[in-house]
């Protein structure tokens, strides 16, 4: 920071190595040293021929990949959002993983390269960006932002229920090789948008349509599913696979969404206040899920993918493993073992702790649900031979289920916390 090195430069640091190890921190607080070794995000105004960068720098090397493919892809801050007036660094556009501010155009044509933190954005302004594949999903669903293309992805005839991106390889015989995006006419032809391009070794700041396509060009698109099925194994595409979770956000339903999610919520809050049954939780969420996809909210598929089998067939299991241990008279064995142990030390106290810790690590390699349904036939044969009531057990087993927090290894966030 104190060099003022993007404007000595015209080029950004985007990493500092030193002695093999990537320095932490904040990049403008790094004080450098010799044999430091930089990647900078360089913009045209750049020229490592110049008695400055001659003087400060040795082995100047271009850089064509990160590891990632690098995906250019161009987006405009809508008027009135709430982006206009903020800077770059408040709007959360820079520490993004695998993403680059590569160039700001401003609405009357000014053009700012090697863009600072502290550059206000205003609206209408043109942010070109560099990223992997998931920070250019990442910003399709970032609120404020519009695809500079995003008109001709609205004239696509597709239900947002089945949009998604899928990457296409331009192969080497397509007929595709040597026109413009606008000359292929791609959307008219494939019913897909292309949001951005990779070129290896090539930043291409244009606009899609006038790119001209070049073999093993990587596009992606704004498509159907009906992409796969029909272009699959078309010869202007190399490879055609889909990406993951990468559907719009369907704003327009989010308050349709919480309406049902909020009033199948509310008929168990009413129905233990009032002990009046009303329906059966597990009816209510058939119901919702059911009235969620009647609605549009979400796709019949995205139902399915959203189910986290394995989570159901542990917790499944864990009720047969449960329900064995009862029936084999390995609960009371176990139980009468924890009576045993916590007699001399303080009898109800002593078992409820006994039965509260035991659950807890249990959940830290299970689910909750499934340590509890594993502790409870122990824990109801322990009360009952210490005629500790059925509710203080059933207690101690739902508070021990739900203390994976407490643990680093429970989840991943508890380790970020520690």
């Amino acid at each position: 920071r104190e060099v003022g090195f993007r404007a000595a430069f015209q080029a950004a640091v985007v990493a500092v190595k030193r002695r093999n190890v990537k320095l932490g921190g904040r990049i403008g607080d790094i004080v450098l040293q010799g044999g430091d070794s930089l990647v900078l995000d360089v913009g045209p105004g750049f020229n490592p021929n110049t008695t400055e960068a001659t003087a400060n720098f040795d082995e100047l090397d271009y850089v064509s990949s990160y590891g990632d493919k690098e995906y250019m892809t161009a987006f405009r801050v809508e008027a009135g959002s709430t982006l206009v007036g903020k800077t770059i660094q408040h709007a959360g556009l820079r520490g993004v993983p695998g993403l680059f501010l590569v160039r700001v155009d401003r609405a009357d044509g000014t053009q700012l390269h090697a863009v600072a933190p502290d550059t206000t954005l205003q609206a209408e302004d043109t942010v070109w960006f560099a990223g992997n594949l998931d920070s250019v999903t990442f910003l399709l669903k970032m609120p404020g932002l519009t695809h500079t293309d995003a008109d001709h992805q609205a004239k696509m005839k597709i239900n947002i229920l089945e949009r998604r991106l899928v990457q296409v390889v331009v192969a080497p015989h397509s007929h595709l090789i040597g026109k413009t995006v606008r000359e292929s006419q791609f959307r008219t032809k494939y019913d897909a948008a292309i949001v951005a391009v990779h070129r290896k070794g090539q930043r291409l700041c244009q606009k899609i349509g006038d790119i001209l396509l070049e073999l093993g060009d990587v596009l992606l698109l704004d498509t159907g599913s009906h992409f796969l099925t029909h272009h699959a194994e078309s010869k202007a595409f190399a490879l055609v696979s889909e990406v993951a979770n990468s559907s719009p956000l369907k704003t327009s339903k989010m308050w349709l969404a919480l309406l049902l999610g909020t009033a199948m919520v509310s008929t168990q809050i009413i129905e233990s206040f009032t002990k009046t049954p009303l329906i059966n939780l597990w009816i209510a969420a058939i119901l919702t899920s059911a009235l969620m996809m009647l609605t549009g909210c979400m796709s019949g598929k995205q139902a399915r993918d959203a189910m986290d089998w394995t989570v159901f067939i542990c917790i499944g299991a864990a009720f047969g493993v449960g329900n064995a241990m009862e029936v084999s008279g390995v609960s009371d064995k176990l139980g009468n073992l924890f009576v045993n142990i916590v007699k001399g030390v303080g009898g109800r106290t002593a078992i409820c702790s006994a039965l509260y810790i035991a659950t807890a690590l249990l959940t830290e390699i299970l689910s909750n649900n499934a340590a509890a349904a594993l502790m409870y036939p122990v824990g109801a044969a322990a009360g009952d031979a210490l005629g500790i009531p059925p509710t203080w057990i059933s207690y101690t087993i739902m508070f021990g289920a739900s203390a994976g927090f407490m643990s680093p290894f429970g989840y991943q966030c508890n380790l970020m916390v520690y």
